[in-house]
């Protein structure tokens, strides 16, 4: 299902400021950091593997973006950069939403369960419902903890997080989110597959005609 939907909806162009590569290589460690948090949080394994496919696709609305408003995703990222990576408010600035709830709307329409939809929509704040609080912190702390480890996918800016920001959004305590780290590579490790879906992204801006 992640496949398909990524399929569907790769970018067409690069953006100065922004590596695809990188971003598909987030959202990979994203989907693998929400996993282990997830089975930390629950003993259930599926639990895990909801937390994985919601982390992989938590910035789908991203995708949604840049691949139909190409101009306004280009503003974004010139913004985001500005606003030292806020990519959510240089979204409701440009486009008076953001990628959360855009990739929310598209979970809806394409009809994805509500224990993936849920995390998507509310990665960034509250979840309305605690049947899915758990997912809602494994996908808000793997995302932290994602650009922690490997950092973030804009070029002119390198994000600032600590184990207390990532222990806060994931419910964790620091000394459980400092073990992450080395199962967090293993685990990624283990991901070539679906890191491969990144490689048909564009990753340079092509050069204009002359």
């Amino acid at each position: 299902m992640a496949a398909s939907v990524v399929d569907h909806i790769i970018p067409e162009e690069a953006f100065p400021g922004m590596s695809w590569r990188s971003f598909w290589e987030h959202c990979v460690a994203t989907g693998a950091s929400a996993e282990l948090i997830a089975r930390r949080l629950s003993t259930c394994k599926r639990g895990g593997e909801s937390a994985f496919v919601a982390g992989l696709l938590h910035d789908v609305g991203k995708l949604v973006v840049a691949r139909n408003a190409a101009d306004e995703f280009g503003k974004i990222v010139e913004r985001a950069i500005e606003l030292d990576g806020d990519f959510s408010t240089a979204e409701v600035e440009i486009l008076g939403t953001d990628h959360a709830t855009i990739g929310g709307l598209l979970a809806q329409q394409w009809r994805i369960p509500e224990a993936l939809a849920t995390p998507i929509t509310h990665h960034h704040t509250d979840t309305p419902s605690e049947k899915t609080e758990d997912l809602v912190k494994a996908v808000r702390g793997g995302n932290l903890m994602s650009k922690f480890i490997y950092g973030g996918y804009l070029t002119d800016h390198k994000p600032q997080i600590t184990l207390s920001d990532i222990s806060a959004a994931s419910g964790l305590d620091e000394n459980a989110v400092e073990t992450l780290g080395d199962e967090l590579r293993e685990r990624v490790g283990e991901c070539a597959e679906v890191l491969s879906w990144g490689t048909n992204m564009p990753d340079k801006k092509p050069a204009k005609a002359a």
